[in-house]
């Protein structure tokens, strides 16, 4: 042991044998030595190695023992000489380029991930204006071509279904922008699915005619569930537009529902079954990624923007509802999706008495005069002949009536009323201000 021993470790020679060891074994924490020992003695070379060791102080260091044979005269090793060297310094430059080494790897695969997404995204714009300017070339037609023969009922009606289908392909482009940033606020109220249902077939129905296709409706009951009308019906037309595309002709579209629990909810569950070509198990999960599409090429499918399911997705699940789809190849697919189940009988029928007696409460004060009767008996007269789940119909009529622009605090209030009544399909509150009416 040399002074240079002394200044790296900070023991003298004494205090190191009291302290660390008397010999090589025990003043090491290098687990390999007794190898490095015997491959010493087998080479007669010398062998370096690296261990972490203590200072008197205990503070740490690295150090690198250079351990060489000494022979005597017969050629024999009589013992061994360790050099010590400090290389805490080279060591902790050594850690910081493996971290820095680290660092580099990880935001290579960063930009090697980013630049795999914008070169995907590039793809995808290119096919996306593509097929954007397809099916705007193919809605636009119909609208010229139908228009030139202005001759038919029918044709007016394509014309107008051309354009909604335009405006709802529009529309699904801006509300999947809108939802992914966060900037679309529901307008949830208690409607009824059948009628939500109902008019989505209406609004598909002469592509339904086009292509023969057989729908069987099983959704008949009331049922009531909590959803902005105007985007669930949107979600409807989508799906049953998927499903008249890859349906052939003369095939079948089945509706149905049914009622479970999610997360200890009480949920619906709308179903739209084809009778297409089906997709493929492996493509079952990327068809509500937005641009994804099943390959139409391969699939005989019809060309779209690949934004509808994906609308679908963000729209169901911001009702706090679900949505999947199950297929086998050549028999179809069915499409499925949930939405928050409310109103059970009982609680219908409680309504309904309050709103009555509400509603009597607030006539009995602010009554109708009898000239604003006289002009609204023709109305009164059609709404009390229909039924309460002729949705469409009754709120064309509420819409003729404000038309009339009768400005009283009575009128309004009564209309107020009877348009929440029919909103609600709420039949007694409806009967009982229509009556009001009338007397």
């Amino acid at each position: 042991m040399n002074a240079g021993f002394t200044k790296l470790y900070g023991y003298e020679f004494d205090e190191f044998k009291e302290f660390v060891g008397k010999n090589m074994f025990e003043c090491t924490s290098y687990p390999e030595l007794q190898n490095l020992i015997d491959k010493c003695k087998e080479t007669k070379e010398s062998v370096v190695y690296a261990s972490l060791n203590k200072r008197k102080d205990g503070t740490s260091l690295w150090i690198q023992t250079t351990l060489t044979p000494i022979f005597d005269d017969v050629g024999e090793i009589k013992q061994y000489v360790a050099i010590d060297s400090d290389i805490t310094t080279l060591k902790e430059q050594e850690e910081e380029i493996k971290k820095r080494t680290q660092e580099i790897i990880v935001h290579r695969d960063q930009l090697k991930e980013a630049l795999n997404k914008l070169s995907e995204l590039e793809g995808f714009k290119e096919s996306m204006t593509g097929m954007i300017v397809h099916d705007l070339k193919n809605h636009l037609n119909s609208i010229i071509a139908f228009s030139s023969q202005m001759v038919s009922e029918n044709n007016l009606k394509r014309i107008h279904q051309a354009g909604k289908q335009m405006l709802n392909m529009v529309l699904n482009i801006l509300d999947v922008q809108k939802f992914e940033k966060t900037e679309v606020k529901l307008e949830t109220n208690i409607h009824n699915v059948q009628i939500v249902v109902k008019n989505a077939l209406d609004d598909v129905s002469l592509l339904i005619d086009e292509k023969s296709i057989h729908v069987e409706n099983k959704i008949t009951s009331h049922v009531q569930s909590k959803f902005d009308y105007d985007i669930i019906l949107r979600v409807l037309v989508n799906i049953l537009t998927n499903a008249i595309k890859y349906t052939p002709s003369n095939g079948r579209i089945i509706l149905d529902y049914d009622k479970t629990k999610e997360d200890s909810k009480e949920m619906v569950v709308v179903s739209v079954r084809d009778t297409g070509q089906g997709i493929p198990k492996d493509m079952i999960a990327k068809i509500f990624d937005k641009f994804s599409q099943v390959e139409a090429k391969k699939s005989g499918m019809a060309r779209s923007t690949g934004l509808g399911l994906s609308f679908c997705k963000m729209v169901v699940e911001a009702h706090t509802g679900k949505i999947w789809a199950d297929s086998e190849l050549g028999e179809g697919t069915t499409f499925f999706f949930s939405l928050p189940l409310v109103n059970t009988e009982k609680e219908h029928d409680a309504e309904e008495v309050e709103l009555v007696e509400e509603i009597k409460e607030d006539m009995d004060v602010d009554e109708l005069t009898h000239e604003e009767k006289e002009i609204l008996k023709p109305y009164v007269e059609k709404l009390l002949s229909s039924d309460i789940s002729e949705f469409s119909f009754n709120l064309t009529v509420i819409d003729e009536i404000k038309s009339l622009k009768l400005e009283s605090e009575a009128f309004m209030h009564w209309l107020n009323k009877l348009e929440a009544a029919f909103y609600n399909l709420n039949a007694k509150a409806s009967d009982e201000l229509l009556n009001k009416c009338k007397n």
